[in-house]
C-alpha cells in the first residue's frame, strides 16, 4: 500500500506539470460540516470556447484520498483528448462513498452525489443535467460509482467500475467495512441491501449506461462475474469486460483508457457538448 501511495503521488506531480489545467479546489460539506478537497482536470478547449462540458466524476480506491490520487490514471492532456471535465473528489481513504449508519461524520453519499456536483455546476461551465454527468472508479471507488449512480439516477446517467468491490461482503471485515457499514451481525440488512447485485431492481429500464470490468487474476473477479450474470438475467443493458490482470496499477492503467473512450462516446451520442449562445 505504501508503494502504491508513493507511485500515485509521483504521477500526480507529473500530471500537474503536464495537464492542460489542474484545479485544486476546496468544497465545504454541509452534511459533514468540514472543508473537503477535489481536483478538476479541464481541457484546453474550456478556455477557447463558450461551450458547456459534460463531467466525469472519478472515485479512488480504498486507502487513497481521491483528490491526491485519482489523477494518476490520466495521461497527459487526457481532458483534451476526451473532451470533458474530470473531477476527482476526496473519498477520505475508507468512506465507501456511503452515508454511514454509525458515523455521522462520514456522509460521503450526500457529499459525492449531491454536494460535489452542485459545487462543480455552480463554479464551472458544465452540462447541468443528468445526461451530462457520469461516474466511475476503482475498487472501493468502483463500488461507490455504481452505488451512487443507482441511488441517484436524477444526478448521473452513466456509470462505470474498474475492479469494483461490487459485493464487499467476501472481503470483510477488512478494508474498513465494519467501521462504515456497522458490524455485520448488527447491521446485516444494511449490508445486504447495499450490495450492488441486490440493488439492480432499482435500475429503471434503459435509464443508466453501465460499463464495468475486472482482471481475470483479481481477487474480486467472482463478484464481478456474478454481477454480470445477474444483469444479463435481469435484461439490464451493460458492457462487461474481463482481461488478464490483477488488482493493481498495471491493470488500471489499461482499463481506464477503455472507460474514458466509453464515456466520451456516450456524451457525444447524447450531444451533451453544446455551445452557450
Amino acid at each position: 500500500m505504501k508503494t502504491m501511495v508513493i507511485f500515485l503521488i509521483l504521477l500526480l506531480f507529473s500530471l500537474q506539470l503536464k495537464a492542460s489545467r489542474l484545479d485544486s479546489i476546496s468544497i465545504f460539506s454541509q452534511s459533514m460540516n468540514k472543508e473537503t478537497k477535489a481536483y478538476v482536470v479541464l481541457p484546453d478547449r474550456y478556455y477557447n470556447t463558450n461551450e458547456s462540458f459534460p463531467v466525469l466524476y472519478f472515485l479512488s480506491g480504498y486507502g487513497t484520498s481521491g483528490y491526491t490520487s485519482g489523477n494518476y490514471l490520466f495521461e497527459r492532456n487526457c481532458a483534451d483528448e476526451f473532451g470533458y471535465i474530470i473531477v476527482c473528489p476526496d473519498g477520505n481513504f475508507s468512506s465507501w462513498y456511503i452515508d454511514s449508519p454509525i458515523d455521522n461524520k462520514s456522509m460521503y453519499e450526500t457529499y459525492t452525489a449531491i454536494e460535489v456536483p452542485t459545487f462543480i455546476d455552480n463554479h464551472y461551465r458544465t452540462i447541468k443535467e443528468r445526461k451530462g454527468r457520469a461516474i466511475t472508479g476503482i475498487s472501493m471507488g468502483g463500488y461507490g460509482a455504481l452505488y451512487l449512480a443507482i441511488k441517484h439516477p436524477d444526478v448521473f446517467s452513466a456509470t462505470g467500475s474498474m475492479s469494483g468491490a461490487v459485493d464487499f461482503r467476501p472481503v470483510a471485515p477488512g478494508y474498513g467495512i465494519p467501521q462504515k457499514f456497522g458490524e455485520q451481525k448488527e447491521y446485516q440488512d444494511f449490508w445486504d441491501q447495499n450490495v450492488i447485485i441486490n440493488m439492480l431492481p432499482l435500475i429503471k429500464k434503459d435509464n443508466l449506461s453501465i460499463i464495468f470490468d475486472c482482471g481475470t487474476e483479481d481477487f474480486l473477479i467472482n463478484v464481478n462475474r456474478n454481477l454480470n450474470e445477474a444483469m444479463l438475467k435481469a435484461h439490464i443493458p451493460h458492457e462487461y469486460i474481463e482481461s488478464p490482470g490483477e488488482h493493481n496499477i498495471t491493470y488500471w492503467n489499461h482499463s481506464i483508457r477503455h472507460q474514458l473512450f466509453y464515456f466520451r462516446d456516450y456524451f457525444l451520442l447524447n450531444q451533451t457538448i453544446t455551445s452557450n449562445k
